[in-house]
C-alpha cells in the first residue's frame, strides 16, 4: 500500500491509507490491521461510525487498547441491534393490527447488506406508510401504547416517536424530505407504486416488507443526496452506496440507472463511485457503466474535496457549524437557487402558489440568519463562504438534469 505524492489532491498520507483500509474491508470484509492500521481506524473511524465495520474475531481477548475498545464497541453495537429489532417488531405488530401497513427503510433493512449486520450501526427505525391518510391513525396507535409523539413541523415528511425504551423511530409520508420541485413528484409516484410489489426480507428472524434491491438502493442514494446538500455526508453514507451496488446484479444495475437518469442524480452517483475506484481501491464492471466508460477520468481535484470533506463530516456533518448547505452552483445564481430551494423546503405547500414566494424567500433568509446566530453560534458569511465552496462540487455533478 504505496504513499499518496499525487499533489493535486489535498489528502494527507494518513488519510489515502485510511481509505484504503476501508475499502478492502468493504471488499474482503474485516481482517487484523497492524499497529498504523489501529491508529488509522481510531482517528478516522469513530467519528464517522463506521468503527465497528473493523471488528475482527481474532481481537477477542486480547488485552490490548485498541483490540479492547473495538470489543466494547462490537459487544454494545449489538445489544443495540437486538434492542431495535425489537422495537421494530412492537411498533409492525401495533400498526399492523390497527391496519396500517409499512415498508422498512434504511436501518436494519440496510445492515443486511453488509457480512455482519449487526456491527453496521443505525440510530433509529425508518418506516413508510403505505397509505399516508393513515399518519393520523398511526399517532393514535403509538401514543396509546405509551409513544411519545414529537413534533413533525421540522421534518414535514415524516412524524416523529419516542419509544417507552427509548428509541427514535420515524414514520414517512414520503421517502425523501423535498429536494427538488421538478422531481419530488417523480419520488414520490415512484415509491408509492412500488408498495404494491414490495418484496419479503427475514431481520432477525422476523419478516418485513422493503422495496426490491434497485429501489432500495436509490432510496440510500436519494438519502444520501438530502444529507449532503444539507449539512454533509459522511464516509457511512459513502459505505451504504458501495455496498448497495455490490448487491445488485446486471439487471437491477440497469433499472436502477434507469431511475438515477430519469431523476437527474447520475453525477452525484459517480462522483461517489470515481472516489471509491480512485481513493479505496474498489473497482469493478459496474464502474465503467455507471461513469460511461470515463472510469477515473473525472477532475480529480472535485473528487479530492469531495471525499475530504466526507472524511471529515462526521456522519451527518455535525462536525461543522459553519458546513450547512451546498449550494448548486458556487456565485450569486447559487444562492438564490439556495433561497428558493429553502423556500420550497420549509413550506412546500405555500411554495405551490407563485405569487407567495417573494414572501418566502424573505421568511427562509430571515430564519436562516438567525439560525446561524441563535442554534449555530457562527457567522452567516462563514455558511456563505462555505456554501460557496461546495458549490462548485455540487456543479460539477449537473444536479437534476
Amino acid at each position: 500500500m504505496g504513499r499518496n505524492t499525487d499533489n493535486s489532491t489535498n489528502l494527507t498520507d494518513d488519510e489515502a491509507k485510511y481509505l484504503k483500509l476501508l475499502g478492502r474491508t468493504l471488499l474482503e470484509g474485516p481482517f487484523a490491521v497492524d499497529d498504523d492500521g489501529r491508529r488509522l481506524i481510531t482517528t478516522n473511524a469513530v467519528k464517522s461510525g463506521v468503527f465497528t465495520l473493523f471488528y475482527h474475531d481474532s481481537y477477542r481477548g486480547v488485552k490490548s487498547g485498541f483490540e479492547e475498545y473495538m470489543v466494547k464497541c462490537a459487544d454494545s453495537a449489538s445489544l443495540h441491534y437486538d434492542t431495535m429489532l425489537k422495537t421494530l417488531r412492537e411498533v409492525t405488530d401495533l400498526l399492523e393490527a390497527d391496519g396500517v401497513e409499512t415498508v422498512l427503510l434504511k436501518g436494519p433493512a440496510l445492515s443486511e447488506f453488509y457480512p455482519k449486520p449487526e456491527l453496521r450501526q443505525f440510530s433509529d427505525i425508518d418506516l413508510y406508510l403505505k397509505e399516508r391518510n393513515l399518519a393520523a391513525r398511526s399517532v393514535r396507535v403509538l401514543t396509546e401504547r405509551g409513544y411519545d409523539y414529537l413534533s413533525e413541523k421540522e421534518h414535514p415528511h415524516h412524524l416523529s416517536f419516542r419509544s417507552p425504551n427509548g428509541v427514535l423511530i420515524e414514520l414517512h409520508t414520503d421517502v425523501i424530505r423535498p429536494l427538488n420541485p421538478r422531481k419530488d413528484g417523480i419520488i414520490r409516484e415512484l415509491f408509492k407504486e412500488a408498495c404494491s410489489y414490495t418484496v419479503p426480507a427475514n431481520i432477525g428472524n422476523s419478516v418485513y416488507e422493503v422495496f426490491d434491491k434497485p429501489l432500495f438502493a436509490l432510496h440510500v442514494l436519494l438519502h444520501s443526496l438530502e444529507h449532503y446538500m444539507g449539512a454533509g455526508m459522511g464516509m457511512k453514507l459513502i459505505c451504504d452506496n458501495l455496498v448497495m451496488l455490490n448487491a445488485l446484479d446486471d439487471e437491477g444495475l440497469e433499472e436502477y440507472l434507469y431511475y438515477i437518469d430519469a431523476l437527474g442524480i447520475r453525477g452525484f452517483l459517480v462522483t461517489i463511485v470515481q472516489c471509491a475506484y480512485r481513493y479505496m481501491d474498489l473497482d469493478s464492471n459496474k464502474t465503467l457503466k455507471i461513469t460511461g466508460g470515463k472510469k477515473g477520468k473525472c477532475d480529480e481535484c472535485i473528487s479530492a474535496q469531495f471525499i475530504k470533506e466526507c472524511l471529515q463530516a462526521g456522519r451527518f456533518g455535525e462536525t461543522s457549524r459553519a458546513r450547512v448547505v451546498g449550494n448548486e452552483s458556487p456565485g450569486l445564481c447559487g444562492m438564490i437557487r439556495q433561497v428558493d430551494r429553502a423556500s420550497y423546503e420549509n413550506w412546500p405547500n405555500a411554495y405551490r402558489m407563485a405569487v407567495i414566494r417573494p414572501i418566502l424567500w424573505v421568511m427562509a433568509i430571515v430564519r436562516f440568519i438567525g439560525n446561524n446566530k441563535k442554534l449555530r453560534g457562527v457567522k452567516t458569511s462563514e455558511v456563505i463562504k462555505n456554501a460557496r465552496e461546495r458549490g462548485k462540487i455540487v456543479k460539477s455533478m449537473n444536479l437534476w438534469k
